[in-house]
């Protein structure tokens, strides 16, 4: 039988805090690199897998409780899975990198 892979479903638009809640404790992470959030995450299965959010101007609204966070909008996701957290967490970083590369030319 061959190994199974689920689905992680990425909200398109969120925030760090709300990541933060939402990945598996011990296996995610969410990490700022330069204007862009790396997140990892597993499947139901124990797979690992990343996705890249962009911070933006736009904030939430700053409460009694809680002060104002940027937006964060999906802007990458992987389309497959890793065996280890460090090989998406490459995979994000070289994704912000390609990014960046395509918007210095386009300068």
């Amino acid at each position: 039988m061959g190994k199974k892979y689920g689905k992680v479903e990425f909200e398109k638009k969120t925030t760090q805090p709300a990541l933060e809640d939402w990945i598996k404790p011990l296996y995610g992470a969410v990490m700022n690199y330069y204007k862009y959030v790396i997140v990892v995450d597993t499947d139901q299965y124990g797979n690992f897998t990343t996705a890249v959010y962009e911070m933006t101007n736009e904030r939430t609204v700053a409460t009694e409780f809680e002060q104002s966070v940027p937006y964060l909008y999906l802007v990458a996701e992987a389309e497959r899975f890793f065996d280890d957290n460090g090989h998406a967490v490459k995979w994000g970083i070289e994704a912000v990198d390609l990014m960046s590369s395509k918007i210095k030319k386009a300068s």
